[in-house]
């Protein structure tokens, strides 16, 4: 059951990054981004290798690099454009 309700979380959260206005795509980016952690937190108290961890490091990377990069959804919040 909670593999059926986390597919679904990552799905809806998945295509709302993907297709939502913007501030929805920052609280998805945001919300993909812990689930990935909870993901990596509990493969580690199970005891797992990196190896099999290595996909969720990589994905929870690029959602940091997507939400907090200077041009990303948080990145540029607070500043003002003129052009």
């Amino acid at each position: 059951m909670y593999t059926a309700l986390m597919a679904f979380a990552e799905i809806m959260l998945g295509s709302l990054l993907a297709f939502g206005r913007y501030d929805w795509r920052a609280w998805s980016c945001l919300s993909l981004l812990v689930i990935m952690v909870i993901i990596v937190w509990s493969m580690l108290a199970l005891g797992e290798v990196i190896a099999q961890m290595f996909p969720y490091l990589v994905l929870g990377g690029l959602l940091l690099v997507l939400l907090f990069h200077p041009n990303g959804f948080w990145g540029n919040r607070g500043k003002v454009h003129l052009a």
